[in-house]
């Protein structure tokens, strides 16, 4: 069975990559006079702090070494090495930030992060391509992608279950189908 990494907590994620990096979020409003700010994170932080100690912001990667991390009103506090101000925090403000791929943890070889999924073909049990994943909606039960109809251009939905997917190839950047039928008549 294949399992994804989920890193995310938003309903719904469609993330932009590079080859070096992922986007993680972006810089909220400051909090205070000592530099602090919230963040708006795409992952569930929880994770992700447990293991990283820098992060890179803005278009041009800037490198911060994280200094504190706090939860506070459903949302994540942030404090970063060089930031001691509130005018270099609100400068800040809706930048992006961004983590380095290779330092992400390892997966197991039937687990595959989410974002790893953004931009694959999809394609049925023949080879014919079915879309493209956009995104991801989270549910109770199980992940559901979020397809580009790769004829219509028009979203439809494929549940994350090992019903539905028979492989997914980050190499080939392709996720196989089966059933296919059945995702059609629903």
């Amino acid at each position: 069975m294949l399992c994804l990494k989920s890193l995310t907590d938003s309903q719904f994620l469609s993330v932009s990559l590079t080859e070096e990096y992922i986007t993680l979020g972006k810089v909220g409003k400051a909090k205070g006079l000592q530099g602090h700010f919230f963040v708006e994170l795409y992952y569930e932080a929880s994770e992700f702090f447990s293991y990283a100690d820098c992060v890179y912001i803005g278009d041009h990667l800037q490198p911060y070494s994280i200094l504190s991390v706090k939860f506070e009103k459903d949302r994540w506090l942030l404090a970063l090495e060089g930031i001691n101000n509130r005018n270099l925090a609100q400068a800040l403000v809706n930048q992006t930030i961004y983590y380095p791929r290779k330092d992400l943890p390892e997966t197991s070889n039937d687990e595959v992060y989410v974002h790893d999924l953004i931009g694959l073909n999809v394609v049925d049990q023949d080879d014919n391509i079915l879309g493209r994943v956009q995104g991801l909606i989270e549910s109770k039960a199980h992940e559901i992608l979020s397809i580009i109809d790769s004829e219509t251009n028009k979203e439809w939905l494929c549940p994350f279950h090992e019903q539905y997917i028979e492989a997914v190839d980050l190499d080939k950047k392709v996720i196989c189908l089966k059933n296919w039928e059945e995702l059609r008549a629903i």
